[in-house]
């Protein structure tokens, strides 16, 4: 549990602390993965914080920020290089001049990371670089029934061979301990209360901010400081926004106020996924969210008829229309469409998808039910804000 984590991660920083080159110490990497609210990102920023205050270099980042930050290079590098998409994986893995690089809540969701990960990690590892990270799955889990996914298995062979897993079994501690409902607010209902416990108070008028790729995009923030920011779940979920444009909403505004979040049925698993993003950065940040919505939290994602779509057998039919068998594209023979999971209009991708999106579901409550009702959750941000 988390007394051989916190020992696992000790004898880390101990080699971190070695006098030799990092490149020969070869300190190996540390991956912890348990349920919701077991405290690894706890156990990973006490080691963070330890790594610097010994005079480590240490990076910590939101898997979602790494991620996105990795794209954005190699796009640099492709169109400045001719080199081999390897080649420039290996510069960039390069690049990495921490000791430490800190990963939080890593999730792999989409082939084009999978393919990306095995050579970046392999290269950061055998330049002495120690990656920490944490995650709701364990290795051998990540990118499960993913499309392709044996193209995926030789990293999980690297973690096997160059990290130490721990596993950690614990209560949600962010379901444990002194809370109320004091961020949380029924559809309609008054939010001034809620509003005011974080210092909030007065009218809200429109502002256009800057968000990701020189965009920008218009929502309402409070007339007295500008530091909260009010928008519907339409505004910043039911648009193609990602994990970069919410990272620059939380450079903005240091709380939010997110109105009308409806039941979410989880066949829309585009609008669950990027209300799952939001939650995750906003938390990762340190930001406070007053919640309005339909239903209270443990309430708020519908599975509907999708239980069949999990636990049926799969299954090569011919269907009429839809059933792509592939992400984006379906396999016609004879003028019909083959559908490898025997549902109509729904892909492996889809399936891979969604099952991802419930996995990742039970960490948005635990965490929501902490940023809402949680008086030490709030209690932490009056003290930064202050």
């Amino acid at each position: 549990g988390q007394a051989r984590a916190a020992r696992v991660l000790d004898g880390a920083l101990d080699q971190l602390a070695s006098p030799l080159p990092r490149w020969f110490a070869r300190a190996r990497g540390v991956y912890l993965s348990g349920g919701v609210g077991t405290g690894k990102s706890m156990l990973m920023d006490v080691l963070h914080a330890e790594a610097g205050a010994a005079g480590v270099a240490s990076r910590r980042l939101h898997w979602h920020e790494w991620i996105h930050g990795v794209h954005r290079r190699l796009h640099e590098l492709r169109t400045a290089s001719a080199a081999s998409t390897d080649e420039k994986l290996r510069v960039l893995a390069l690049e990495e001049t921490a000791d430490v690089l800190c990963l939080d809540e890593m999730a792999v969701h989409d082939v084009a990371d999978a393919l990306l990960l095995r050579e970046i990690f392999s290269t950061m590892l055998n330049n002495g670089v120690v990656v920490v990270a944490t995650s709701n799955r364990p290795p051998e889990e990540l990118y499960a029934q993913g499309l392709n996914r044996h193209l995926f298995l030789p990293f999980v062979r690297l973690l096997a061979r160059r990290v130490d897993h721990v596993r950690l079994e614990a209560v949600d501690r962010r379901r444990t301990g002194a809370r109320d409902a004091e961020l949380f607010v029924p559809t309609g209902g008054d939010a001034a209360p809620a509003l005011a416990a974080l210092g909030v108070s007065g009218g809200f008028a429109p502002e256009t901010v800057a968000i990701a790729y020189g965009r920008e995009m218009t929502l309402d923030a409070d007339a007295a400081t500008r530091r909260c920011a009010r928008a519907s779940f339409d505004q910043l979920c039911g648009d193609a926004l990602g994990a970069a444009d919410y990272h620059a909403l939380c450079d903005a505004y240091d709380c939010f106020f997110l109105e009308r979040v409806p039941v979410l049925p989880l066949a829309r698993h585009d609008l669950v996924r990027r209300f799952v993003t939001f939650v995750d950065v906003i938390y990762d940040r340190g930001k406070a969210l007053v919640l309005e919505a339909d239903a209270p939290v443990d309430e708020l994602l519908d599975a509907g008829d999708e239980a069949d779509f999990f636990t049926g057998p799969l299954g090569l039919t011919v269907a009429d229309e839809g059933g792509a068998s592939g992400r984006n594209a379906s396999v016609q023979s004879d003028g019909a469409e083959w559908s490898a999971t025997g549902i109509k209009g729904a892909s492996l991708g889809a399936r891979s998808g969604r099952q991802d999106t419930k996995f990742a579901w039970a960490r948005t409550t635990s965490r929501l039910v902490e940023m809402t009702t949680g008086r030490a959750y709030r209690d932490a941000w009056r003290r930064r804000v202050v």
